[in-house]
């Protein structure tokens, strides 16, 4: 179940009632915290508080038993990224108020797990801040994703503001006549912002789509053979995720860079 940041995490184990039982809770950073037990009949619980994004790890130790349970569960961070909301999906897969209220923290990772597969066909979506690193002695260099803004271009530490950008083919040139970088390793750092502040229409139901699909292949059955999924034509992204070709279609008219995405 996807867990927002700032949240408070209920944590419980059994063990027999009456034993020493402790629990540390490892946080991303690497500080850990013990939070307060409380026990009844056996059932051991606390609670941490999630605020930093990030994996943490959950180590129980009964050591009247000699016992020890480790689990762990993932935040969010503050954005998730996710191009559809939840009231988008719950409108397209049909769903009423029970299915929501029983369904509806599940499929809030459905709708995060379908943003990388959508922009794999067709580039960076929402939009974000990318730093980018790359070798000198060239004239030029490619981005790995078309830029809406380049916030600066470093070389070897040092601000240039001479450089020129052909934003659609996402190259970054040294300068207007064949200048060179500065020889050297990973010395031109580009920050540039990509994505867009507007998803457009055709991406959002292309999305709705893509999670439909992952919710009935995840949960549901469907007929014929589910390897082929049932008779669903399918397609693949361009690194190998497979996809109703009615998504495809729905993001052809939204092109990535060639060999970027």
């Amino acid at each position: 179940m996807p867990i927002d940041i700032g949240s408070s995490v209920d944590l419980s184990w059994e063990a027999p009632a009456g034993n020493t039982v402790a629990v540390t809770v490892l946080r991303p950073d690497g500080s850990d915290v013990t939070p307060n037990l409380a026990e009844s009949d056996g059932t051991f619980t606390a609670t941490t508080i999630a605020d930093l994004a990030g994996r943490y790890l959950v180590t129980w130790n009964d050591s009247t038993a000699t016992e020890k349970y480790v689990d762990t569960f993932e935040v969010w961070p503050a954005d998730p990224r996710m191009l559809i909301s939840l009231d988008d999906a719950v409108q397209h897969l049909q769903w009423r108020a029970p299915d929501v209220q029983e369904h509806g923290d599940t499929i809030r990772l459905y709708i995060a797990a379908a943003t990388p597969i959508i922009e794999d066909l067709v580039g960076a979506v929402i939009k974000r801040t990318v730093v980018q690193y790359a070798d000198g002695g060239r004239t030029g260099v490619a981005l790995w994703e078309r830029p809406d803004e380049i916030i600066s271009i470093e070389v070897d530490g040092t601000e240039v503001t001479d450089c020129v950008t052909n934003m659609q083919a996402a190259i970054v040139y040294r300068g207007r006549y064949g200048e060179q970088f500065a020889e050297g390793r990973q010395i031109v750092k580009i920050t540039y912002t990509t994505g867009a502040a507007q998803i457009a229409p055709n991406i959002q139901l292309a999305t709705r789509e893509l999670v439909r699909h992952l919710w009935q292949v995840g949960q549901q059955v469907l007929t014929g053979q589910p390897i082929e999924y049932g008779d669903r034509p399918m397609g693949t992204t361009p690194s190998g995720f497979a996809v109703p070709k009615r998504v495809i279609e729905l993001c052809a008219s939204t092109y990535s860079l060639p060999g970027t995405a």
